[in-house]
């Protein structure tokens, strides 16, 4: 991820970094890289476990709901996007209305349906070169800037 907002950063002389994610760690990387250029909401965040899952505090599941609706609504007024194959982010682009300047969109492939599976699945292919069956990387371009 980090190539790809390097490169979208320099081309279209981007500043700031709206960060959608409810992992910590994940968090922690981009600011340690980006520094006070990142910004991000004050949303349950958690390491490697599900959040819909647990029950940490009053009114859990509600408010993991409003967060994210929250932090789709601002990321819809971002001036582009880069993200993963989400919901979250598909609803962004929809309340954007195409005004975003770029749309870059990033293809790792499907992961299996299975829990059980898929908890590990990741880990192993993120190692594998995509030929043989690990993660694709692949950017699809869905709407270039100038």
């Amino acid at each position: 991820m980090f190539r790809y907002t390097d490169e979208i950063m320099q081309k279209y002389k981007i500043t700031k970094i709206f960060l959608i994610t409810e992992d910590i760690d994940y968090l922690n990387l981009f600011i340690k890289r980006y520094g006070d250029r990142i910004y991000y909401s004050d949303m349950f965040r958690t390491r490697k476990v599900n959040a819909y899952k647990l029950a940490p505090r009053k009114n859990h599941m509600y408010l993991l709901g409003k967060e994210v609706l929250i932090d789709a609504i601002l990321l819809s007024k971002c001036k582009g996007l880069l993200c993963g194959d989400s919901n979250v982010s598909e609803m962004a682009r929809f309340m954007n209305n195409k005004k975003y300047q770029f749309v870059y969109k990033i293809d790792n492939g499907i992961n299996s349906n299975n829990p059980l599976i898929a908890r590990h699945l990741y880990a192993f292919k993120k190692y594998l070169p995509s030929t043989y069956g690990g993660l694709i990387d692949k950017l699809n371009i869905i709407k270039r800037g100038k």
